[in-house]
């Protein structure tokens, strides 16, 4: 039996750094400008995900948001 614990920014790990990363290689990759600070970080992160996402600069009238995690390769 497999058994996932799901956890979201720091509720029983701090995760915050890993997650500060990823959305900055995901900014990157989409050719947007990364988060400068953790700081900045935590003024941008909201719920739902989606609305955070358009808060750091995805257009979803250019790739859907199902698509905005993907990692596009250059």
């Amino acid at each position: 039996m497999v058994k996932i614990v799901w956890d979201w920014n720091g509720t029983l790990l701090d995760d915050v750094d890993l997650c500060f990363s990823c959305i900055n290689r995901l900014l990157v990759n989409h050719e947007l400008q990364p988060l400068s600070t953790l700081n900045q970080y935590r003024e941008v992160f909201t719920f739902p995900i989606e609305d955070y996402y358009k808060r750091v600069g995805f257009n979803f009238d250019k790739i859907p948001f199902s698509g905005s995690s993907t990692v596009v390769k250059s």
